[in-house]
């Protein structure tokens, strides 16, 4: 008999069971600021465990902490305003906003390259993702069905 190579479908109880697994052993998360963490966290989310490779980790990692230059820019814009006072009195824009552009076109350009991941069309992906998201809530944040 013939072992298949093919991957068990989300919606089997061997699929159920790689699902919680994935879940269980996490997914490598680069070093990063605390402050980017949950902007990280919130990206993984976006695709389930499996389809995540290593060198987009590191991507998501760097658009969690352009997400954290981008939010402290517009704080800064928002508390000194839009136009401020150069060294002459003479008014310039906010030299926040160049910092800001910046930041948001790396976020633009490196979420553009983690959409290169994929490998197939994402109907036959939603499955699988669909599955993952209901064992999360079911597992919650401190336990785990398989311990």
């Amino acid at each position: 008999m013939t072992q298949s190579t093919r991957k068990p479908r989300c919606d089997s109880v061997t699929g159920q069971i790689a699902i919680h697994q994935n879940l269980d052993k996490g997914l490598p998360t680069p070093a990063m600021d605390k402050a980017a963490k949950p902007f990280f966290d919130s990206l993984v989310l976006s695709k389930a465990h499996h389809e995540w490779t290593p060198a987009q980790l590191n991507l998501a990692a760097q658009v969690a902490a352009d997400s954290v230059v981008i939010n402290r820019m517009r704080k800064l814009i928002a508390k000194d305003g839009d136009v401020i006072a150069n060294s002459r009195g003479e008014l310039v824009p906010h030299p926040a906003h160049k910092l800001l552009d910046m930041a948001i076109k790396r976020v633009g350009s490196n979420m553009r390259l983690l959409q290169l991941g994929a490998i197939k069309d994402v109907r036959d992906l939603l499955p699988g993702r669909r599955a993952e998201d209901e064992a999360r809530k079911l597992i919650g944040d401190d336990e785990s069905l398989l311990a």
